[in-house]
């Protein structure tokens, strides 16, 4: 995962996430804060710049010059406060490679879709968790069929062959946020 940051009199620079994750030094989403300043800081004065005159562009799942499904980024905020936005990626950073590393698509799609400001990153899950109701299967049919067996309600042979679960399964789908990643769709609540 990658990090993406400017600055004033420097050039856009990219930091490895996974390889701060991976530090033996690093050890709590307080101990990747103190390394991820540091390595800003230490890019940032390489350059010859203010570290103080820093803002975030964009955190990337995977190296961003591989050729893959998902080339983009989820937006990394507005703030040019060093302390806040460095903050904000170290949580988000921790609980998507220490913490929740099985709900990482979830955790994209989910930023990738509501701005990086309005969400509290000291309660990340249940950011991620509120009005999350499952992933999309396959076809909006596949859905209706579950939707229907999910909720204890069986539906005779006979009327089953004349339900249209295609149609039912779109408007059931309609009333839903659906939230993208890698591939994978996310629902939630509106």
């Amino acid at each position: 995962m990658y990090l993406t940051f400017d600055g004033l009199g420097m050039v856009e620079t990219k930091i490895d996430l996974d390889f701060i994750s991976g530090r033996t030094d690093v050890y709590s989403v307080e101990t990747f804060h103190s390394a991820l300043v540091v390595r800003v800081a230490n890019a940032t004065l390489r350059a010859g710049a203010d570290p103080n005159d820093t803002y975030p562009l964009f955190i990337y799942d995977q190296e961003i010059w591989e050729s893959c499904e998902s080339d983009r980024g989820i937006d990394a905020g507005p703030s040019d406060d060093l302390g806040a936005w460095t903050k904000e990626v170290a949580q988000f950073a921790w609980y998507v490679l220490q913490d929740e590393p099985n709900k990482k698509d979830q955790a994209f799609a989910y930023l990738d879709n509501n701005h990086w400001q309005y969400v509290d990153f000291d309660v990340l899950d249940d950011e991620i968790e509120e009005n999350y109701l499952a992933e999309a299967p396959a076809s909006p049919e596949e859905y209706a069929r579950d939707h229907v067996a999910d909720h204890g309600e069986s539906v005779p042979d006979y009327i089953a062959e004349h339900v249209d679960w295609g149609a039912l399964g779109e408007e059931l789908l309609s009333d839903m946020e659906q939230y993208e990643w890698n591939g994978s769709t996310f629902l939630y609540t509106q």
